[in-house]
């Protein structure tokens, strides 16, 4: 299992939940944030379409004016 649990322009915190094969038992419990960096630049590059687009549960947190993200009710 796996969502988004929180965003902001700069970055995206999923939470991540794994079990044992066939079985209830959980086995890794995870929060992990993805900040990305242009390497060349070496700053951060902010949280636009084209990485929503890559992954769409990041549309849920996206503000209709582009400029931030949260959770929508």
């Amino acid at each position: 299992m796996t969502t988004t649990i929180k965003a902001g322009r700069n970055s995206f915190t999923m939470f991540q939940r794994i079990f044992l094969k066939d079985t209830d038992i959980l086995v890794v419990d995870a929060e992990v944030t993805n900040v990305f960096i242009d390497m060349n630049a070496g700053k951060v590059v902010p949280v636009d379409n084209e990485i929503i687009s890559s992954w769409p549960d990041l549309g849920n947190y996206f503000n209709k004016d582009k400029s931030s993200f949260s959770k929508s009710t």
